[in-house]
């Protein structure tokens, strides 16, 4: 029975990293070999490349955290933020 293979999870520094070497024409299956990821997930790199330097771009602007995985936003800190905005503009003194 074969073994299932861990999941590799790669950050966004690495991404990048392959969109780079994917516009410079190294294949999908060598860099899958480099990372230790399946084609697919190359694939899906590839395909999401806008959507990735999109949020990088305004991860830099708003300096957000390098060594970031995913590309959600931190939930709790976007809840607090807004209910500190919604309290201080009705006068409530925190």
């Amino acid at each position: 029975m074969a073994s299932k293979r861990k999941r590799v999870v790669l950050s966004l520094a690495d991404k990048l990293k392959i969109i780079e070497q994917l516009d410079k024409g190294v294949t999908g299956k060598k860099l899958s070999e480099i990372y230790g990821v399946g084609q697919a997930t190359i694939s899906d790199i590839k395909n999401s490349k806008s959507t990735l330097l999109n949020f990088v771009s305004v991860l830099e602007n708003e300096d957000g955290s390098s060594s970031r995985k995913t590309m959600k936003k931190a939930a709790a800190a976007e809840n607090f933020i807004e209910k500190f905005k919604t309290a201080s503009e009705s006068g409530v003194c925190l």
